[in-house]
């Protein structure tokens, strides 16, 4: 199997749009090079987090193609090739296979109920695109609408060896231990939520990807080499400031927080695609106090410069 593997922590990368909506290449690799250089173990672009829903598909395939570019090879890359029309999904994941990156990452289908004889052929389908490409199915039921249960995973698998992996969205520590119980420890279970991350790789999950780490790459890797290095306490206290964080960040309204908190690192693409929106002042302002607060209460400094 070609790729290397998704493991550690994987940012869960934004998408920077210059003011008229295009992608701002620049801004691409110098965000690329602040995670690479803060420690991150990996990227995944064109995600939830990266405003996927508000971009067309060329725009994502133009997307993938600058991160492939940014990123240079220099940690594992993934890109996220989900869709509404698998005809879409198909499309993206020969795209992504084309250019070479180390994975793909799919949500199921999202608006209709999908039962999981439909949903198993949606990813078959689309992991048959290329059998030697490492994919991961992304569980977010919040928004998909669908869960993706561990029984179908497991069927996934035994069709697709090169489905090798999860990201478990679905804010249900209990749902991803049950992914760890039926798959095994040497399937690429991945958390999806910040507030989980240590308790994830307490019973095994090979990392998580990551929004916060977006911003505060810093945060999440520390949590990671903590833990690795047999420091529970240190690695607790710092969950414990990541999961404030997701409170802080979860504010309406949605990613442009997680914008401005770029923008108070240096920075400069502070635009959302619509129908989001951007800040007022007072978010903003509210914003900038609360992760002062934090950084005060946690004595870690969060919002240093780029590089």
């Amino acid at each position: 199997m070609k790729g290397r593997l998704l493991e550690g922590i994987v940012t869960a990368a934004i998408t920077p749009f210059a003011q008229k909506g295009t992608i701002d290449r620049e801004a691409v690799k110098t965000f690329c090079d602040f995670q690479i250089a803060k420690g991150c173990h990996g990227l995944f672009a064109v995600g939830s987090t990266g405003e996927f829903p508000l971009m067309t598909i060329e725009e994502r395939k133009q997307t993938a193609e600058v991160y492939v570019e940014a990123v240079d090879h220099r940690v594992p890359f993934a890109v996220h090739v989900g869709s509404t029309r698998i005809e879409e999904a198909v499309e993206l994941t020969r795209h992504a296979s084309e250019l070479g990156v180390d994975g793909v990452m799919a949500v199921p289908p999202y608006y209709y109920p999908f039962d999981d004889d439909c949903l198993f052929e949606y990813f078959t389908t689309i992991a048959h695109v290329d059998p030697e490409l490492p994919f991961y199915v992304y569980n977010f039921p919040a928004s998909a609408k669908n869960d993706v249960t561990p029984k179908l995973i497991k069927r996934l698998h035994e069709a697709c060896p090169n489905i090798v992996g999860v990201k478990d969205t679905s804010q249900n520590y209990l749902r991803f231990v049950d992914y760890i119980d039926i798959l095994g420890k040497d399937f690429y279970n991945l958390m999806g939520s910040d507030a989980m991350v240590l308790a994830a790789l307490v019973m095994g999950g090979k990392g998580a990807v990551s929004a916060t780490a977006t911003s505060f790459p810093e945060l999440m890797v520390k949590i990671y080499d903590n833990y690795q290095a047999g420091d529970l306490v240190q690695a607790q206290k710092l969950q414990l400031l990541a999961s404030r964080l997701r409170i802080v960040f979860n504010k309406p309204p949605f990613l442009a927080p997680r914008k401005l908190a770029l923008q108070m690192r240096g920075f400069d693409f502070p635009f959302v695609r619509q129908s989001l929106r951007a800040m007022t002042k007072q978010e903003i302002d509210t914003f900038k106090s609360e992760i002062a607060k934090l950084e005060e209460e946690f004595a870690f400094e969060l919002t240093s410069g780029i590089l």
